[in-house]
């Protein structure tokens, strides 16, 4: 692998509304490397995502999972697909995405919550002969909830709250978390 560093964020701040989300935030991406961001609901995951790909020297594939959820359309009063099959087409969907990128050649950014598929992402970047950066943010939990109220997705929190807790507790993920709130790396 080459040690070229493609994607390089220096000093970035972002801010919504004037009020800052991000500051001071500073990270390096090498050639040939796969990128997966994960955590909570408002933890800064699209955020840090898209300003990585802005960054990048070359093309590289942003994925956000939640778009494939969104093209479920179920009729007015009809059940439509359970949360555990629409959290399984997902990850066929971001995992064959990633494959056809990483075939091109083309550099992968994921933007999704990262619960039990690790292996997963893990057996990819290997298949592609990818440096896989795997990246857990997290914030306070005052953080998040102000975060969520302040982009309208409120009715997130309960959820958010449970990812932050379970993703934090993980041991496979202990040297992976990056907290936004201070932007200092959980070791």
């Amino acid at each position: 692998m080459s040690e070229k560093k493609i994607i390089e964020l220096k000093d970035i701040a972002v801010s919504f509304d004037g009020e800052p989300v991000l500051k001071n935030l500073n990270l390096s991406i090498s050639d040939g490397e796969f990128v997966t961001l994960l955590g909570p609901s408002g933890c800064g995951k699209t955020t840090i995502a898209t300003a990585f790909a802005k960054q990048h020297d070359s093309t590289a594939y942003l994925i956000h999972g939640d778009d494939f959820q969104a093209g479920f359309i179920t009729p007015e009063g009809a059940d439509g697909p359970s949360w555990p099959e629409i959290l399984h087409f997902n990850w066929e969907c971001i995992l064959s995405t990633a494959h056809s990128a990483l075939s091109l050649g083309v550099d992968v950014i994921i933007d999704y919550v990262v619960e039990g598929e690790l292996p997963k992402v893990q057996a990819l970047a290997r298949h592609h002969g990818a440096t896989l950066h795997y990246i857990v943010l997290t914030a306070d939990k005052a953080t998040l909830q102000a975060r969520l109220q302040q982009r309208g997705d409120g009715w997130l929190t309960e959820r958010s709250l449970f990812l932050k807790n379970k993703l934090e507790s993980l041991p496979e993920n202990q040297k992976h978390l990056l907290d936004i709130t201070t932007l200092s790396v959980k070791a």
